[in-house]
């Protein structure tokens, strides 16, 4: 539980980071493109506050001794969530961040040891996962999406360490897994000092 309990204590300071820096934006700003395409920052806060809202709804599952959906309607119904939601103020939009934000931590204090290491969930990809990926899961969605807003002061470069640290790993696996034969070989080398042009690299993740 310890490596849960980090994790938990991680996100928060995500989730600190990422209100301090929305705090100052105004209606102009969150009308602005973000970094994700055909996404307005107020897209991509009212994602982070939606999918908040499915983290509390997970973790209110596991407590009930359940196994839920993420987002029980569907893709369509997180589509439509974000859409309804994206052209708020933007003093609306930070306090349903800040507002989550404080429900996740909420929820996540209930449960007890058994239960995070009992539960299930089910993600929007359908997969099934232990409960205890739920921290990860969501410092993944505010780690990456406040670098998403396409703000000055947050880009990729100002990932925390232990953010990179534990999601390299996986990734590697992903991306080991969808090379071929050539690509591996190519890998290979490269790690190796063996290549001198660079390796283009697939996206194995969004």
């Amino acid at each position: 539980m310890a490596g849960v309990r980090a994790q938990v204590h991680a996100c928060g300071v995500a989730h600190d980071r990422l209100v301090e820096l929305i705090s100052v934006l105004e209606d102009s700003d969150v009308r602005a493109p973000s970094a994700l395409p055909g996404w307005s920052i107020g897209h991509v806060l009212t994602h982070l506050a939606r999918n908040g809202d499915s983290v509390v709804h997970l973790s209110r599952a596991v407590a009930a001794g359940e196994v839920a959906d993420q987002y029980p309607g569907g893709a369509a119904q997180r589509t439509g969530d974000i859409e309804a939601g994206a052209s708020r103020p933007a003093a609306e939009l930070v306090a349903d961040v800040r507002a989550v934000n404080d429900q996740i931590h909420a929820a996540w204090d209930t449960l007890s040891d058994a239960q995070w290491l009992a539960g299930n969930i089910r993600t929007a990809s359908a997969r099934e996962m232990p409960a205890t990926y739920l921290p990860a899961m969501r410092w993944r969605e505010v780690v990456v999406h406040t670098s998403d807003l396409g703000l000055a002061a947050a880009t990729w470069r100002d990932w925390p360490d232990d953010y990179v640290v534990a999601e390299l790993p996986g990734l590697l696996e992903l991306l080991v897994a969808r090379l071929d034969a050539d690509g591996s070989r190519a890998l290979v080398a490269q790690l190796m000092g063996r290549r001198d042009e660079a390796l283009e690299l697939p996206s194995v993740m969004w």
